[in-house]
């Protein structure tokens, strides 16, 4: 878990880090406009990997922690988030 953690810190970091060159890029004018579109989608989709990522594993420490009482907003979250991860396999 404390791995998936800092995976998912690493993959928005590098992401948030590669949208920044890549705009600095294209001011500059050092790669052509391809690439550079083709770097800020890469950026993004690293991005939403990365909330994607960390809202599950938000979701697996609150279905994990019984203990404390939900509200009902969150206790819907977490209902609605882990019925839809039951398709993968490791959880």
């Amino acid at each position: 878990m404390k791995k998936l953690k800092y995976a998912v810190s690493l993959l928005f970091i590098v992401g948030i880090l590669l949208l920044i060159i890549s705009l600095v890029t294209a001011l500059l004018g050092l790669f052509s406009a391809t690439t550079v579109l083709t770097f800020v989608l890469i950026s993004f989709g690293m991005v939403t990997l990365a909330m994607l990522g960390s809202l599950i594993l938000v979701t697996i420490q609150m279905s994990k922690d019984r203990s404390k009482p939900k509200t009902a907003y969150q206790q819907a979250w977490v209902d609605v988030l882990t019925s839809s991860l039951q398709i993968f396999p490791w959880y």
